[in-house]
């Protein structure tokens, strides 16, 4: 005969639901693992979304990939409206201090202080998924915000 296992303790307080269910089986859900940059940003920011975010994206369990509407919607949360200019808060020496991916090394350029966020979407030298996981790393990091379109530009 096989030994039998010690049984674990019973919580204390088990509601009628959860005490019908063995003791130590782990029921948690595995979530997916995400390799795509903007799968990664977008998973990161859906997970500190606050109550202002749009119902559809709230009512999603949290396995269920977000549509690019979804993805793009999540964005212009973060950042305030797509109409906002993001602009370059650091030095030109301090930019060589940071660790920049080539995607947020090439948004850089076309980053002069007076483009909306709409305006960058629409050159589209990237796609625009990318080009928002871009500014999203770049704001991140300190080297951007993004502000008014009517606020003057200061000097770096």
């Amino acid at each position: 005969m096989r030994p039998r296992a010690p049984s674990l303790p019973a919580p204390a307080s088990r509601s009628p639901e959860t005490a019908r269910l063995p003791v130590g089986v782990d029921y948690r859900e595995e979530l997916p693992t995400y390799s795509d940059p903007v799968e990664l940003e977008a998973a990161r920011i859906k997970s500190t979304l606050t109550s202002t975010a749009p119902p559809a994206i709230l009512a999603r369990q949290p396995t269920e990939a977000l549509s690019q509407d979804e993805r793009l919607a999540v964005f212009e949360l973060r950042f305030g409206g797509f109409d906002r200019v993001p602009v370059v808060v650091v030095s030109a020496s301090e930019l060589a201090s940071r660790a920049l991916d080539a995607r947020a090394s090439m948004l850089l350029a076309l980053l002069d202080g007076r483009s909306s966020t709409r305006t960058i979407l629409d050159i589209g030298i990237v796609n625009t998924l990318d080009t928002l996981a871009g500014l999203a790393q770049l704001l991140e990091l300190g080297v951007i915000e993004f502000r008014d379109p009517d606020a003057a530009p200061r000097a770096v």
